[in-house]
């Protein structure tokens, strides 16, 4: 498996859940906004749950589950694309994302 700018393996044992080891290899991600983000999604039941996290040693182990890339015809349905649209707006509206995202990289009025 990959990632964009990850290395992913799907791992599984025999009477275990199959879980995500994610390691990360690009180095222009600021890696402590991205584990807060999926820290807080985790926590929120708004991604998959968060298991074990090493900023050390650059990994994360998290939940696996399968999935599919929506179809041209979803991406064309005005009733997905709502409720999609409707999930999009209620993640950036998150309070306590935006509150821990404040207290871990203040926004600068005068970069905007």
């Amino acid at each position: 498996m990959a990632g964009l700018s990850n290395a992913c393996y799907r791992v599984s044992a025999p009477n275990k859940p199959t879980v995500l080891y994610r390691r990360f290899e690009c180095q222009i991600i600021e890696k402590k906004v991205e584990a807060l983000i999926f820290r807080v999604a985790s926590e929120q039941g708004l991604g998959p749950k968060l298991i074990y996290y090493s900023e050390a040693q650059n990994f994360r182990i998290e939940e696996f589950f399968d999935g599919r890339p929506l179809t041209i015809w979803e991406m064309r349905n005005p009733c997905i694309m709502t409720s999609y649209i409707n999930k999009i707006y209620e993640w950036h509206s998150n309070r306590e994302l935006s509150e821990s995202m404040q207290a871990l990289k203040p926004l600068d009025v005068n970069d905007l």
